[in-house]
């Protein structure tokens, strides 16, 4: 399911999603959450955004969001992992503005939100640092993804468009008159072939 939250001031409201995650759950819910892009003369769009989650037993869920500006202002993409999920009771919400040097620039209180359930004793949240590690790792193997992707199909648009007509055509020789008198075809280079004294009567070159 996909909810949309929204700050206010200081404040992330976090009633819509008060009683809807699970103990258990993985994946299940998509929050966008919509804050003002600009705080005093602070550009948020430039910061970073984390979202932290202190359950009862004091351990810590750490997602770092990603974000996109638009017309409503920033909004930033939080997955529910399980590592929210883990622990059966009250969720203490946080969401902070971060800057390039590691600041924190502003903090956004969500209060609490409770997770259903009854405790599963193979649940254990991960530690934060592995938390961490592991969404760094996913990021940079969806830029690489992207990367292969954009390669690919920048690869197949130039062999979609290409017309080896021309090369063909200019590299004939004026003294080679059909088909029936090529004997060799070569294919090389336009430096290789500018190295030609006298090309061959009976061979067809191929500039690539």
């Amino acid at each position: 399911m996909i909810i949309t939250l929204y700050t206010h001031n200081k404040t992330l409201v976090t009633s819509p999603i008060k009683t809807l995650i699970r103990n258990g759950e993985k994946n299940a819910d998509e929050i966008t959450i919509i804050t003002e892009r600009f705080y005093g003369g602070t550009d948020l769009s430039l910061c970073g955004f984390v979202i932290e989650a202190v359950n009862s037993m004091g351990t810590c869920a750490v997602q770092m969001l990603s974000s996109s500006v638009t017309e409503n202002g920033l909004e930033l993409y939080w997955k529910i992992t399980s590592d929210f999920t883990a622990v059966s009771g009250p969720l203490k919400i946080t969401l902070k503005a971060v800057s390039s040097d590691n600041e924190v620039i502003i903090l956004f209180d969500g209060g609490e939100i409770q997770v259903c359930g009854e405790n599963t004793e193979d649940l254990l949240p991960t530690d934060v640092k592995e938390q961490l590690l592991s969404q760094i790792e996913a990021s940079i193997a969806s830029i690489d993804d992207i990367a292969t992707q954009a390669v690919n199909e920048k690869t197949q648009a130039f062999v979609d468009n290409f017309d080896p007509t021309p090369i063909v055509e200019s590299c004939i020789p004026d003294n080679l008159v059909t088909s029936d008198d090529v004997r060799e075809i070569v294919v090389l280079t336009s430096e290789e072939y500018d190295d030609i004294a006298v090309p061959s009567s009976d061979t067809l070159y191929i500039v690539m």
